[in-house]
């Protein structure tokens, strides 16, 4: 299962490289990428079974950024997680049923979806990129007076 989050692909210059750097800190791995694999690893409260199984923790660990670049006029993330049974307990919630998409089982045992995952990241995250982008962001007009 792979989730890429392609952000912020600018049909003119924003403003200076330095509103780039802000941006790709916010996307990265201190950003919404890091943020996401933390929200994704984090499990929730497992059911006791008969059985004695017990969790071993891969699902979480294997959750990593893979790519992270900056272009020009683009900056793309990718985060995913190889693991074979990764998509069927933490995929998407909708869409075609297949290796991708979550189980009925796992919602109903509160495991998160990539798709729940995204919208919290993203939503604690937007806020600041907007702020940059706008250049009202404190870290910006900094910089700016520095400049002058």
């Amino acid at each position: 299962m792979v989730i890429s989050v392609r952000a912020i692909k600018a049909t003119r210059s924003i403003a200076s490289e330095d509103v780039g750097d802000l941006i790709a800190r916010e996307l990265g791995p201190t950003g919404v990428a890091g943020d996401l694999i933390r929200e994704m690893a984090d499990y929730p409260v497992q059911q006791q079974t008969k059985s004695g199984y017990r969790r071993t923790g891969d699902l979480g660990r294997n959750w990593k950024m893979r790519k992270f670049s900056r272009g020009r006029d683009s900056i793309f993330s990718e985060t995913d997680n190889r693991l074979a049974y990764a998509g069927r307990v933490q995929g998407r919630k909708r869409g075609p049923k297949g290796p991708d998409t979550q189980t009925r089982e796992m919602r109903r045992r509160r495991w998160l979806s990539i798709d729940t995952g995204v919208r919290r990241v993203w939503g604690r995250r937007r806020d600041n990129i907007i702020r940059i982008i706008t250049q009202r962001d404190p870290r910006v007009q900094a910089r700016r007076d520095r400049i002058r």
